[in-house]
Order: C-alpha cells, then structure tokens, then sequence
C-alpha cells in the first residue's frame, strides 16, 4: 500500500491515493469556498443606466484568492482600444449624423471587427469570457441601430474599465 502523500498547493487541494491505489484530489476548503458571483440581467442600455450597469458588472466579476479580478487591465484595455476607434470615427462624422443617424459602413465594419475579437478573446481566455458573458457585450453589439446606440455602447465599455480599475483589476 502506498503512502499517504498530502500536500497542500495553490489550489488548496492535496494529493493522495484513494483505496484503490488512484491518484485523487480533495478539496480542504471546508466549505470557505467563495460563491460564484450570479450575472447581472440584461438590460438595455441607456444614457440614464449604462454607469450603473457596467458598476454591477464589474462586482460581478470573476476573483482569484487574493480577491482581484481575474481579467487584467491589459485584456479590458485591448477591447476598449477598438471601441476607441469606433467613437473617434462617430466624432469625425458628427455633422454627418446630424441628417443621417444611420449607422456607416466603415463603422459596421469596426463593429464587425469588434465583435470577431470579442468573439476570440472568449475562446482564448476563460476570465475574458466571463466578462464579455456577464457584461452581455455580444447581445449589446445585437442592439446597435443608429449612431446613438454605437455611442453609447462605447461609453458603456469605458465605465466597464473605469470600474474594473476601481474595483482592483489585475495589471
């Protein structure tokens, strides 16, 4: 019969060796383990309730053990570089709004853009995932109709990172 092997690693599992001589894992959180934190509702976005949202999102937000946030400033950061050019071509075009609220082809096409590299980031990256699933980024991009809703949808990621960063986002 084997000996025994407990030790603890960062996962506050141990290794040992059930009856049949298998390797196995026990969890020795003693039930401290943290809950899942639940989703926020979608809602559409509005000027009157995007801050607030994206503040209900970030809380939200997957922890490590040291409670931060487990997506990175970097990886936020990367997707608010795109919503960046989408609102510096919405402020380029802002006459141009003024008689046509309709959407643009080229911004379209950043938001198609946006969208693919939101769509990979997911399937790289669990902590991204989470995010853009709980920030409900995908049904958001659905919603955009006018230049209005483009912008607002860009705000709505800037207070995204603002919040993360308030709330101790992982550099």
């Amino acid at each position: 019969m084997a000996p025994n092997n407990n030790y603890n690693n960062k996962g506050n599992f141990s290794q040992n060796r059930n009856n049949n001589g298998n390797k196995g894992y026990q969890n020795h959180n003693n039930g401290s383990a943290k809950k899942e934190a639940q989703s926020v509702p979608y809602k559409q976005l509005s000027d009157l309730n995007y801050v607030d949202t994206a503040e209900e999102v970030v809380k939200t937000l997957e922890r490590d053990n040291k409670d931060k946030i487990k997506l990175t400033t970097s990886q936020i950061r990367n997707l608010l570089a795109m919503t960046s050019e989408i609102l510096n071509k919405i402020n380029s075009s802002k006459s141009a709004e003024e008689t046509n609220p309709e959407i643009s082809p080229a911004i379209v096409q950043y938001l198609n853009s946006f969208k693919i590299r939101s769509v990979y980031e997911c399937g790289r990256t669990p902590s991204v995932k989470d995010f853009i699933n709980k920030a409900h980024i995908l049904e958001h991009l659905k919603e955009i109709k006018t230049m209005n809703d483009c912008e607002l949808f860009c705000h709505y990621m800037e207070a995204l990172v603002a919040y993360h960063r308030y709330q101790g986002g992982k550099d």
